[in-house]
């Protein structure tokens, strides 16, 4: 397997060194590329030798000259080649219209930018390493080994792990996570992993088709017509009774547009199903650990990444800039 290609989008001299910096602290095998501006960004994509061979991570600012990051995310999605390669926006705007623009433009993931050049690279290194090790994409399966993974947030020292204030402060969703599994036990340890991270109440948990219908019902329709607010992130087991986990998934983007998180956490993967995942729109695919340590591991990272570092999208009807998530 060739090392996989990152391509960083970004015309700041001291964040493309600051990536460079993260990359070798999380020690990957990688290539990295770089497009200063939105033109040469376009132009990498269409080279023969990279329509051949995608890059595996996109790391794309969106002020950038000649052409900004939303036309490239938007030349990016619109490529059969490239529709699927995970897009994380590596961006300073806090404004609510960037967050929500990128997310229906198909990015994976929207990273605020730390002013703090420490926390920068130590939130990329985290970046990093969630998408390089824990995300599953179609083309990469046989690079992902739960058995070998190790957890970045635990091999950071104590004073380089994300902080900040609650992030539910001032939050009108509620509950701002939901774990929709149908394995009992498995959604107990993903509730318990969770409830020592956040607020009880914040949390809540389906297990049935039937009980995931009943929520869309009471959204009953996509924004600006939800009658609930709807919530930040969904934990989601495709493996549910009483239904197709796929047809509930493609329900709950319909409903809840790119207003909500979503990422599929299950057991058995297989190519057919991410490339499935993917084109239905999912954020993230993340295989279950077995070792119940590095389940708890894995959901903690979930959370830290999802709720604590990563630029939620904005409910409906809010408008002005966001409140800065800490790194």
């Amino acid at each position: 397997m060739t090392d996989p290609v990152i391509l960083l989008v970004e015309d700041n001299e001291d964040d493309i060194e600051l990536a460079r910096i993260a990359l070798a602290r999380a020690q990957f095998r990688h290539r990295l590329c770089t497009a200063r501006d939105g033109v040469e960004a376009v132009e990498y994509l269409l080279r023969p030798e990279t329509r051949r061979s995608p890059p595996a991570l996109v790391l794309l600012d969106l002020k950038l000259p000649k052409q900004d990051g939303k036309a490239v995310l938007r030349e990016l999605r619109g490529d059969p080649l490239t529709a699927r390669v995970p897009v994380i926006v590596l961006t300073s705007s806090r404004l609510e219209v960037d967050v929500l623009d990128a997310y229906t433009l198909g990015a994976n993931s929207y990273y605020q930018k730390p002013m703090d050049l420490h926390t920068f690279a130590t939130g990329t290194s985290i970046l990093l390493a969630y998408w390089f090790q824990y995300n599953v994409a179609p083309y990469q399966l046989e690079g992902h080994s739960t058995g070998e993974l190790r957890d970045p947030l635990l091999a950071l020292e104590e004073p380089m792990r994300p902080k900040g204030p609650d992030p539910w402060k001032g939050a009108s969703r509620s509950p701002g996570v939901i774990v929709i599994d149908g394995h009992p036990g498995d959604r107990a340890a993903t509730m318990q992993a969770l409830t020592r991270e956040t607020d009880p109440r914040m949390l809540a948990e389906i297990g049935s088709y039937e009980e995931a219908a009943e929520l869309l019902r009471r959204l009953r329709g996509p924004p600006p017509f939800m009658t609930t607010d709807a919530p930040r992130l969904i934990l989601l087991d495709l493996d549910l009774a009483g239904g197709d986990g796929r047809d509930l998934l493609q329900a709950i983007r319909y409903r809840c547009d790119h207003h909500v998180l979503i990422v599929v956490f299950t057991r058995v993967v297989t190519a057919d199903l991410a490339s499935q995942c993917y084109r239905l729109k999912i954020n993230s695919l993340v295989r279950k650990p077995d070792s119940p340590d590095h389940y708890r591991s894995t959901v903690q990272l979930l959370w830290h990444y999802w709720i604590r570092m990563n630029a939620t999208p904005p409910p409906q009807g809010t408008e002005g800039p966001m409140t800065p998530r800490p790194g």
